[in-house]
């Protein structure tokens, strides 16, 4: 049986404050899957019944002209504006 997917994005310097191996074990205790958001193939990634994110240096880094950060915000964007049922854990 395949897992629900809970997709998670956090910048390098949030990610060392997060202990990765024992989120991903709670979260296959109780039947998900945790996936670390790749934005180069996201869309295959999924799908997701929930994302869990702190990309608010994305979004800054976008403000101040970034591309890339951009199109990763416009990415998540668009993936939530197609799954209105995603559960966002820390809205946009």
């Amino acid at each position: 049986m395949e897992l629900a997917k809970v997709g998670c994005w956090f910048s390098a310097k949030k990610k060392k404050k997060v202990n990765f191996a024992e989120f991903d074990s709670i979260l296959r205790k109780h039947g998900f899957q945790l996936v670390e958001i790749d934005f180069s193939n996201f869309e295959e990634q999924g799908p997701f019944v929930a994302i869990v994110h702190k990309i608010t240096d994305m979004m800054i880094e976008a403000m101040h002209g970034s591309e890339v950060a951009s199109r990763n915000v416009q990415r998540i964007q668009s993936y939530i504006d197609r799954n209105p049922k995603l559960l966002m854990i820390d809205p946009l």
